[in-house]
């Protein structure tokens, strides 16, 4: 490269970087795996455009543009991350379940780290052969980016079984990802049980949506991008739906390539680490949520959803039709395994709750409405399936819990998700419960 002038060599370096910063971006946008030759492709082109630009001697004035462009990029990005450094970024939400991507969470309450080698918003497991393990499946509430990794309650419950002395050969590891349902839960643990090899398995039961997630007609997602179960025929017997068969095998082959090499998916990975992309990302999105944030809330809080209505509807026995069916497979795979199977519930709590009652007796009715019905039903669905089963929402109403207190547990004035003060609370009733000897 003779006769190259420090401005070449700058420019060149910067435009290596730039190809590099483009295929981070484009990892970022795709949402599942795709083929690796189209970034091969995006890479060469780009870099065979911008090598021409820092040899062509009439691109003099592009190419200190692109060093001008280039160096205010770096240091905004680079003052992004100071920012991030000390949690001091407000409006920012990363989270990408691949492994050691990077966390930063300040919708409800505040995150700031990394996932773990399989992508779960959890501390590394040791998967020792000589423990109790226990793993803990559910969705966003086990997922819990609200809180840093050592505050989940599946951490906490293992702190308390050793500290107490309970049992302190017990390893607790927690598997939840936002947006599960039932159907998510029996897929994800017949590759819990086969590759942890648990001894028991907690699933937390949302109520507040768990139950609508099983029917497409509610859900706004098609059966290419979830997981739904239907009914074989006009028996009570179901199957996998058919447009859900590529989201059941993208979850095992994710599965397995994290667990066997949890760096297939570094460019991606690297990717989430970029936080002027993640803004200029979010802005289309938070108009759209401006929009449209009282229908959001409404829906995804469970308010005047079908499974609450004191007279059960088409759609609310259909639900309950389906997860009894799925908690059957549950049940019949654990115990084929020799695992426990064990249910708990996260009530849901609406708005006239906190707002209108402060006192220790009291129930969740509201105009057509029973919020502790479908816990309920779940209840008798485990009863007839041998599983244990923890109802929060009347172990709160029996213990003359006020709404004060009930309040600290969630975020969102008492509609989100768990606080801190929530996911102790869950490690110290399961402890109670199950472990700790009468």
């Amino acid at each position: 490269m003779k006769g190259w002038t420090f401005e070449k060599y700058a420019v060149f370096a910067l435009c290596l970087l730039s190809v590099g910063f483009a295929l981070l971006c484009v990892l970022q946008i795709l949402t599942f795996y795709t083929d690796r030759r189209l970034y091969l492709v995006f890479g060469a082109c780009s870099l065979s455009v911008l090598l021409w630009i820092s040899l062509n001697e009439r691109m003099r004035l592009l190419r200190r543009g692109i060093l001008l462009l280039a160096t205010w990029g770096v240091l905004i990005e680079g003052t992004l991350q100071v920012v991030a450094l000390f949690g001091l970024l407000p409006g920012v939400n990363i989270s990408y379940p691949i492994p050691y991507s990077r966390l930063y969470w300040t919708k409800e309450g505040f995150s700031n780290g990394l996932r773990n080698s399989m992508g779960f918003h959890y501390p590394k497991s040791r998967f020792a052969s000589d423990v109790h393990r226990v793993a803990i499946l559910g969705d966003s509430f086990v997922e819990a980016v609200q809180v840093s990794e050592r505050e989940n309650l599946g951490v906490l419950l293992e702190k308390k079984l050793c500290e107490e002395k309970i049992r302190c050969e017990t390893e607790v590891i927690g598997f939840g990802e936002s947006g599960y349902g039932p159907a998510h839960y029996y897929e994800l643990l017949k590759l819990v049980v086969q590759d942890s090899a648990p001894n028991e398995v907690i699933l937390l039961f949302y109520l507040g949506n768990d139950f609508r997630n099983l029917l497409q007609e509610v859900q706004e997602t098609p059966p290419g991008d979830y997981i739904y179960y239907r009914n074989i025929g006009e028996s009570k017997d179901i199957e996998l739906d058919p447009g859900s068969a590529a989201v059941v095998s993208y979850l095992g082959e994710s599965w397995q390539r994290y667990r066997n090499r949890p760096f297939a998916d570094l460019p991606r990975s690297l990717a989430t680490y970029l936080i002027s992309t993640h803004l200029v990302r979010q802005i289309p999105g938070l108009i759209a949520n401006y929009r449209k944030v009282e229908k959001e809330d409404a829906v995804s809080r469970g308010i005047s959803d079908f499974v609450f209505e004191d007279s059960p509807r088409d759609l609310s026995i259909k639900a309950f039709s389906l997860n009894r069916e799925l908690l059957r497979k549950m049940a019949d795979l654990t115990r084929d395994k020799g695992v426990r199977l064990r249910v708990v519930t996260v009530p849901f709590f609406p708005r006239a709750f906190f707002t209108a009652q402060s006192v220790a007796d009291w129930d969740l009715r509201y105009e057509g409405y029973d919020y502790l019905s479908p816990e309920r039903e779940l209840a008798n669905q485990c009863a007839a399936f041998g599983i244990d089963f923890l109802p929060m929402g009347e172990t709160f109403r029996r213990e003359g819990w006020t709404s004060e207190r009930i309040e600290k547990l969630f975020f969102a004035n008492g509609q989100g998700h768990f606080t801190p003060d929530g996911h102790q609370h869950y490690a110290d009733v399961i402890s109670k419960r199950w472990f700790q000897k009468n």
